[in-house]
């Protein structure tokens, strides 16, 4: 053979034993990212578990918040004046004042019976 025949030879063979390692590459990364592919879905499915869970959790909490504001509206509007001190000691303050207007009287017309009897 001549060496033209030759050297062109030993070219294909290194081309296609270049192109086996490169595709022997090729398919194991392809098969490294399968698994990788695999695992993230996995990763995912977990995930979505988790995220509609605390979904519902969220929906049942909202849920209790809202009958809780009901229950406190309800308990504020039986609490009435209790929950106004302002208002609460302003009244107590009106039946002390009361009570010292009271006796002030009295003793006024204890006052005025004694002068009309004299």
């Amino acid at each position: 053979m001549s060496t033209a025949i030759l050297r062109l030879l030993s070219y294909i063979t290194i081309r296609i034993a270049g192109d086996v390692v490169m595709l022997s590459h090729v398919a194991l990364k392809l098969h490294y990212v399968k698994q990788e592919t695999e695992r993230l879905v996995s990763e995912e499915a977990n995930i979505d578990d988790k995220l509609m869970k605390a979904r519902e959790e969220l929906f049942e909490q909202k849920e209790i918040r809202k009958r809780l504001q009901k229950k406190k509206e309800s308990l504020e509007e039986k609490a009435g004046l209790i929950l106004e001190t302002n208002l609460l000691s302003d009244y107590s303050e009106t039946l002390k004042e009361l009570d010292e207007q009271k006796k002030s009287n009295e003793k006024l017309e204890l006052k005025l019976n004694a002068i009309k009897m004299m």
